[in-house]
């Protein structure tokens, strides 16, 4: 079986602590808005409750354009996931 680069980049952002992190939380850490643009949309997270956040972020709290994210996204080091203990 052959694995592209991006397929293991894809396997790695499924196991990691954005998967577990509550979307508001993502909101006010790291998805609060487009980097390159500051761009932010409305996005319906639960019925009822709308949030402005990047306009690639999905209700369901990961990066709609993962593979093609921006410099900004990819650089950026959230807390969480350096302490996380699978990277130990």
């Amino acid at each position: 079986m052959t694995v592209s680069l991006p397929d293991i980049i894809l396997e790695s952002h499924a196991s990691s602590p954005c998967e577990t992190c509550p979307i508001e939380e993502k909101i006010a850490r790291c998805c609060g808005k487009y980097p390159p643009t500051g761009e932010r949309t409305p996005l319906e997270i639960t019925v009822g409750v709308t949030l402005m956040a990047c306009p690639h972020l999905t209700a369901g709290g990961l990066c709609g354009s993962y593979r093609e994210r921006p410099q900004g996204c990819r650089i950026y080091t959230c807390p969480g996931y350096e302490h996380h203990p699978w990277k130990e």
